[in-house]
C-alpha cells in the first residue's frame, strides 16, 4: 500500500510484566507504513525488565516511553496515555498484539471514507492458546439503533483494537472500571463511543490485520477462571453499567423503558466468544429469572456495587432456594443492608 496522506496518528501501548513478548509488539508497530506516526509506551509497575526491554525503542524519535514507579492498573494506565494523546486519530495496542505494516493506513482512510464512523477496526487473527479469529459487525444507524444493536449482539471488544477518531468519539473517552478488576471495560467502551458515532469493520486486508495474542495469564483469561460467584457478580455490573450510560442519552421514555428489556435480555444472553454469562446447569429458567432479578435490583438502586443486589433478591421467597445453591447461606447483615421493599421485584423475572 502506498504511503497516505492522512493527518498523524498516536499508537498507545499499555504494558506489564510483558518482557516476554513487548519486543516483538513494538517491532511490529515500528514497522508501521504510516509516515506520520507517534507511539506512546506506559509500563506499568512490572517486576521483569519491562521498561528495559523498550527504552531501546525510546531512542527511535517517533516512541516516548513513560515508567511508573508504582502499579496502577491497566484501566488507569490507558487512560493516562489517552489524555496524553495530542493527535484526532489514536489506537490502543495490547502489550502481547501484533499489527501488520498497513494496519493504520487502512484504518484511517476507513475513517476518511465513512465520514460517521468514531472508530474503524478489522477482524482480529487469533495466535497463542486459540487459533481462527473473531469478527464483529459495523455498528451504524441512528444512535437508538446503535445503543440496541450493542445490547442485544455485541459483547467481544474487538473494535477496542481499532483506531479511533477523537473528533467523532468525544474528548473525553476514557475506560470506566468496576469493583471487578475492570471487568469488560473494553466492551463497556464500544458503547461509550455510540453514544457518539459508529463503529465500522474494515474487511480483512492483506498487510493490515490484526494478530490477537490468547494467552494463560492475559487479563480476560483471569476473568474466565474467576469462580461462579465472582463471575455472576460481574456480569450483573456489566449490564448494569451499560444500562446507566444508555439512559443518560437523549431517548424519549418508551425508548428507554426498551433498554431496560433489553439490558434484562442481555443479562441472560450467551456470548459466544468468552462464554458470558456464566450460567449454572443448563440455562435453567430459574437461573435466568434470578439472573435478571439482580440486574431489575441493580437498575433499581443505580450506584450500588457488590452484595447489595444480591442481599436484595435474597429476600424474594422464589429465589431463595437458587441463591442459596448458587452462593451459599446469605449473610445476615448483609440482608439487613438489602432494602426495605424487595417483594416490588418479585415479578421483574
Amino acid at each position: 500500500m502506498a504511503a497516505s496522506s492522512a493527518g498523524p496518528i498516536t499508537v498507545c501501548v499499555p504494558a506489564y510484566n510483558a518482557a516476554a513478548f513487548i519486543e516483538e509488539t513494538v517491532a511490529h508497530i515500528a514497522r508501521q507504513s504510516h509516515p506520520d506516526m507517534r507511539v506512546l509506551i506506559a509500563v506499568d509497575l512490572s517486576t521483569d525488565g519491562t521498561a528495559d526491554l523498550c527504552r531501546k525503542f525510546a531512542r527511535d524519535d517517533r516512541f516516548r516511553l513513560v515508567v511508573h514507579p508504582q502499579r496502577i492498573n491497566w484501566i488507569r494506565n490507558i487512560n493516562g496515555m489517552i489524555e496524553k494523546v495530542d493527535t484526532d486519530d489514536y489506537c490502543i495496542i495490547p502489550h502481547d498484539d501484533l499489527i501488520e505494516p498497513d494496519y493504520l493506513v487502512a484504518l484511517q482512510e476507513t475513517l476518511d471514507r465513512n465520514e460517521l464512523a468514531a472508530v474503524a477496526f478489522t477482524d482480529i487473527v487469533a495466535f497463542g492458546e486459540l487459533k481462527g479469529g473473531v469478527i464483529q459487525r459495523s455498528i451504524d444507524g441512528d444512535l437508538f439503533g446503535r445503543v440496541m444493536t450493542f445490547f442485544v449482539d455485541h459483547f467481544d471488544a474487538v473494535a477496542f483494537r481499532g483506531v479511533v477518531r477523537r473528533s467523532r468519539a468525544g474528548p473525553n473517552l476514557q475506560l470506566k472500571s468496576n469493583a471487578f478488576a475492570g471487568y469488560a471495560a473494553d466492551s463497556l467502551w464500544m458503547l461509550q463511543v455510540l453514544a457518539h458515532g459508529e463503529l465500522v469493520r474494515m474487511p480483512r486486508r492483506v498487510g493490515a490485520q490484526y494478530h490477537k495474542y490468547y494467552r494463560i495469564g492475559s487479563q480476560h483469561h483471569r476473568w474466565l477462571k474467576w469462580d461462579r460467584e465472582l463471575r455472576t457478580e460481574a456480569w450483573i455490573e456489566h449490564c448494569a453499567q451499560c444500562a446507566e450510560i444508555a439512559m443518560t442519552l437523549p431517548f424519549a421514555p418508551a425508548q428507554k423503558q426498551l433498554i431496560v428489556h433489553a439490558t434484562l435480555q442481555r443479562a441472560v444472553k450467551r456470548f459466544k466468544q468468552m462464554g458470558w454469562p456464566p450460567f449454572v446447569g443448563d440455562l435453567t429458567g430459574a437461573h435466568q429469572a434470578l439472573i435478571q432479578s439482580c440486574v431489575a435490583a441493580r437498575l433499581l438502586g443505580i450506584g450500588e456495587r457488590g452484595p447489595g443486589t444480591l442481599a436484595k433478591v435474597r429476600r424474594i421467597p422464589q429465589y431463595q432456594e437458587i441463591a442459596e445453591r448458587l452462593w451459599g447461606k446469605p449473610d445476615t447483615d448483609l440482608i439487613g443492608r438489602g432494602g426495605d421493599n424487595p417483594t416490588e421485584f418479585a415479578n421483574s423475572g
